[in-house]
């Protein structure tokens, strides 16, 4: 089975082993066999300040559950980082070749910002005809390196070469 450990006074840490453990019901072979669970005595959920989990994919003693591991890694790690994205409310893009594109704006700048949220914070402003490379893209966002800035910005103002 799997079992996603958390410290048991963690409010968040408890969140966030929940969320893994149903994320991970979706690629388990058993289900009902991947459950969140406390623990007081593993230093990686213990010692943190920060929330945290510590996750048994499976057991490599049991053939069948390495057998799942070894043929599942990027399932796995795709599982995991969905589960991430879900407790920091990002979104979850799939990674992408980067494709080079321009900024087209006919006014000020456009913003590159934190989220994928015209209420969320700026980090950086491209100017008309500015280069920008797309890194993936989600609800008519792209996510944007912008002279080593990552951030999000709306897809309509990007020009793909």
């Amino acid at each position: 089975g799997t079992d996603v450990f958390y410290y048991p006074t963690s409010t968040q840490g408890k969140k966030a082993a929940m969320i893994v453990a149903q994320n991970l019901k979706s690629i388990y072979p058993i289900p009902n066999l991947v459950k969140a669970v406390p623990n007081t005595s593993l230093g990686e959920v213990r010692l943190p300040y920060a929330p945290s989990v510590f996750i048994e994919f499976a057991y490599h003693d049991n053939v069948n559950d390495a057998t799942w591991i070894i043929n599942n890694i990027d399932t796995i790690a795709r599982n995991v980082v969905l589960s991430l994205t879900e407790y920091f409310k990002i979104p979850f893009v799939l990674p992408q070749e980067p494709q080079q594109g321009v900024v087209s704006v006919d006014w000020g700048s456009l913003n590159i910002r934190e989220k994928p949220n015209t209420n969320a914070t700026i980090l950086s402003n491209a100017y008309k005809g500015d280069p920008i490379t797309i890194l993936g893209q989600w609800t008519g966002w792209y996510v944007v390196d912008y002279n080593g800035i990552i951030g999000y910005a709306k897809s309509e103002y990007i020009d793909i070469l």
